[in-house]
Parts: C-alpha cells; sequence; structure tokens
C-alpha cells in the first residue's frame, strides 16, 4: 500500500513541477558607442568591459545604406576603440557596434548623427 501511494505521489511531483527553459545568454549590460564630428571627420569610439571574456568588437560607420569604414579588434576583459574617418557635412550617419564576449553574441547597438555644416 505504501509503494503505491509513494509512487502516486511521486508522479504527482513529476506533473506539477514547472518546465524550465534555459536562457539565452547575453551580456548584462551593453554600452552603446560614440560618434562626434569635428569638421568632416568622425570620431567613433567604443569600450567594452567584460573582465576575464575574450572580446571581439566590430565596428561600422555607415552613411545610409552605405559603408563608409569598418574596425574590429580583438582582446582580453577590455576592448576600447577609438577610429576616425572622413565625412561629408550635412550627412547621417550610423555608427553601429556589434561582437562577442566570452562567447556571447551582443549588439548591434548604434548611434545615428547628422555632420554639422560647421
Amino acid at each position: 500500500m505504501w509503494k503505491k501511494a509513494i509512487l502516486i505521489a511521486l508522479c504527482f511531483m513529476l506533473i506539477c513541477i514547472p518546465e524550465v527553459y534555459a536562457a539565452e545568454p547575453r551580456l548584462a549590460t551593453v554600452p552603446e558607442p560614440t560618434l562626434e564630428f569635428s569638421g568632416t571627420t568622425a570620431t567613433c569610439e567604443y569600450q567594452l568591459v567584460d573582465t576575464g571574456k575574450s572580446i571581439r568588437v566590430t565596428m561600422e560607420l555607415w552613411q545610409n545604406d552605405t559603408l563608409v569604414d569598418s574596425w574590429t579588434k580583438t582582446g582580453t576583459s577590455v576592448v576600447t576603440m577609438s577610429e576616425t574617418c572622413t565625412v561629408s557635412r550635412l550627412r547621417n550617419y550610423t555608427l553601429t557596434v556589434s561582437g562577442t564576449s566570452g562567447g556571447v553574441s551582443f549588439g548591434p547597438v548604434s548611434v545615428t548623427k547628422r555632420c554639422p555644416l560647421f
């Protein structure tokens, strides 16, 4: 009798246990890139800190659908990028950053700004 009761209780517990799904791993916070203009020079900056992890970052500067320039950098724990390129005044530019940290993909994160006349 006890064996049947225990078996029924175990079956009931298995039925009542909620299913658990693994969450896709991702970085807790991904900083936004920085895009600044000085005349016709765009300065594109990004820094990612993820202690002890292997990091790969790709930074791309777009003018509408045209890729203006791109840069890739790898490192461990910290990757800091600061790149410049020539742009045209009064055009909109989007700086997009994506990559991996510890094998986990992040991004794309982006910022869009207009190059001023002066």
